[in-house]
């Protein structure tokens, strides 16, 4: 199965965390935490918090990490450099862990076919 390993230091792409956070912070879904809630837990007012969103000012990695650590995220999905693999990712961080496994399952029966493909081509 295939799996990241974690590393002790990991560069986030802020502008996909921002990205992120555009998506799911103060849409009122209950299951998110608000602009106000988010501010809070990392100590920074809520203007900076909108300021972040709306790239007046930067984010920097040591409040990425943290916003990463309070919304209990994985930092790994804002590494990838392709946006493809990272709205892949993202999506899938989404799924119940049923529909995780299905995806994986998915995953690992293409992955058989393009090897077994490819090893009839050598042959």
């Amino acid at each position: 199965m295939f799996k990241i390993k974690e590393k002790k230091h990991i560069e986030i792409d802020n502008s996909k965390l921002i990205m992120y956070l555009k998506n799911v912070i103060g849409c009122g879904d209950g299951k998110t935490m608000s602009k106000l809630q988010l501010a809070t837990k990392l100590g920074v007012s809520k203007s900076t918090i909108d300021k972040w969103l709306d790239s007046k000012i930067p984010l920097n990695n040591e409040f990425a990490n943290k916003i990463c650590e309070v919304l209990n995220l994985d930092k790994n999905l804002f590494v990838f450099g392709s946006s493809k693999e990272y709205e892949f990712l993202l999506k899938y961080s989404t799924l119940s862990i049923a529909s995780k496994q299905k995806i994986i399952e998915y995953i690992d029966f293409l992955l058989d076919h393009e090897h077994g493909k490819q090893m009839k081509l050598e042959k």
